[in-house]
C-alpha cells in the first residue's frame, strides 16, 4: 500500500474520530417555512415510455408540541413532458397543486398521521422531505440503522448509514446514505444520499433511484430534492 493510500485512511480516520455523536432529532417553531424544488424522471420497461416531472413543494411548522411536529404542505410549478405510457402519469401529479395537506411527525421523523384537504388519508397518500428515519439513538460516522419510506404506495425498509459531518450552503449539516433491504420488490440502483441540518433535522437535499417491479412491468425512477 502506497503512501498516498496510507494518508487518505489517515485523513479519514483522523476526520471521524474528531466528529462528535450526533443525535437526531426534529426542531422548529411554528411559522417556520421552507421551500423545494424536486424533479424525478420515471422510466418503464419494456416499452413503458419516459416522463419527467419537475415541482416546487412548501412547507410550514404550524404547530409543536408533545414530542409532535405537525407541517403543512402545499405543490406549484407542477410541469411534466414524457413519452409512451407514462406520459399521462404527468397529469396526475397536476391534481396534487389542489391538495392541502397536513403531516403529523414526532421527533424522529417517523409519521404519525396526515390529511388531504381535511380528509384522513394513509401514509402512502402523501409525501414531502421528512420520509426518513432518525435513529433511536446517537450515530458516529460509519453507523448504521433502518427505517421505513413509502414508495409507489407500500412501505419498504431502508438501511441507513450516517457518512460524515458537513457544511452545506454554510448550514451545518449530518450527510447519510441509503439503500432499500430485504424487499424484492425494489431495490436501489444507487446508494441514495441526504443532507441534514443539524439545527432543525430538516432535509437541505437529496437524491437518489431505485427499480420497482410489479408483475411483468419494471419502473426506474430517479430523483432529486434541493431546498431553496
Amino acid at each position: 500500500m502506497g503512501t498516498k493510500a496510507l494518508g487518505c485512511i489517515a485523513t479519514f480516520v483522523i476526520v471521524s474520530w474528531g466528529q462528535q455523536a450526533a443525535l437526531m432529532r426534529l426542531a422548529g417553531e411554528v411559522g417556520d417555512k421552507y421551500t423545494y424544488a424536486a424533479e424525478m424522471t420515471m422510466r418503464g420497461l419494456p416499452d413503458g415510455g419516459e416522463v419527467r416531472i419537475k415541482m416546487t413543494l412548501h412547507e410550514e411548522l404550524t404547530k409543536v408540541g408533545g414530542g409532535k411536529f405537525t407541517w403543512h404542505q402545499t405543490y406549484s410549478n407542477i410541469t411534466s413532458e414524457g413519452e409512451g405510457e407514462l406520459a399521462m402519469v404527468g397529469s396526475f401529479f397536476k391534481l396534487m397543486e389542489a391538495m392541502k395537506m397536513e403531516i403529523v411527525y414526532d421527533e424522529r421523523a417517523q409519521f404519525i398521521s396526515a390529511s388531504v384537504n381535511g380528509q384522513p388519508v394513509p401514509a402512502e397518500v402523501v409525501g414531502g422531505t421528512l420520509d426518513v428515519t432518525f435513529p433511536r439513538d446517537a450515530v458516529k460516522p460509519g453507523d448504521k440503522w433502518t427505517g421505513e419510506q413509502t414508495v409507489n404506495n407500500r412501505k419498504v425498509k431502508m438501511e441507513y448509514t450516517y457518512e460524515a459531518e458537513e457544511t452545506v450552503d454554510r448550514m451545518k449539516a449530518w450527510r447519510y446514505s441509503g439503500r432499500f433491504v430485504e424487499n424484492e420488490m425494489i431495490t436501489s440502483n444507487t446508494t441514495a444520499m441526504f443532507w441534514i441540518e443539524q439545527a432543525t433535522g430538516k432535509l437541505i437535499k437529496a437524491e437518489g433511484a431505485f427499480t420497482a417491479k410489479f408483475d411483468d412491468k419494471t419502473l426506474i425512477t430517479s430523483y432529486r430534492i434541493e431546498r431553496k
